[in-house]
């Protein structure tokens, strides 16, 4: 049996292994690619909050975890193998498993006030930002 090494997988063990040792990456590896789960698209918005979707297909929303702070959001969770009740694994291309993917994001978003929601397996990470980093207008009175 022929074992094929995954330079990627390997790179995403080591950026784990790291982030374990220091507690938090010196640095955003921005890992990304088609391997790495969940598949995410992070937008900001006009009025500068961020909106997270990550792909979690098949994963019931009660086994889904989303942990803020500022600058930083984790998604984990565990995908399980999905086995038939009777016969074998003709071909399984579906990881499963532990899963944990961590972001990095502006430190003037308002965490305290982020909502998620799951919905046709897309989860969706609403996160405002603060009102004091919001731009505002000044009126200018005549001196």
């Amino acid at each position: 049996m022929a074992l094929l090494f995954d330079p990627i997988d390997s790179l995403l063990r080591l950026q784990r292994d790291i982030d374990r040792f220091y507690g938090k990456p010196l640095v955003d590896f921005g890992v990304s690619g088609p391997s790495v789960f969940p598949q995410i698209n992070v937008f900001s918005r006009e009025d500068g909050s961020f909106m997270v979707r990550a792909e979690v297909p098949g994963i019931r929303p009660e086994d889904v975890r989303v942990d803020i702070e500022p600058g930083r959001l984790t998604i984990a969770g565990e995908r399980m193998a999905a086995s038939p009740e009777r016969g074998g694994v003709h071909r399984r291309e579906r990881g499963h498993g532990a899963f944990s993917r961590t972001l990095q994001l502006p430190t003037e978003l308002a965490v305290a006030e982020a909502t998620a929601s799951v919905r046709n397996g897309v989860l969706t990470v609403q996160i405002p930002k603060h009102e004091k980093a919001r731009p505002r207008q000044i009126v200018v009175d005549a001196a």
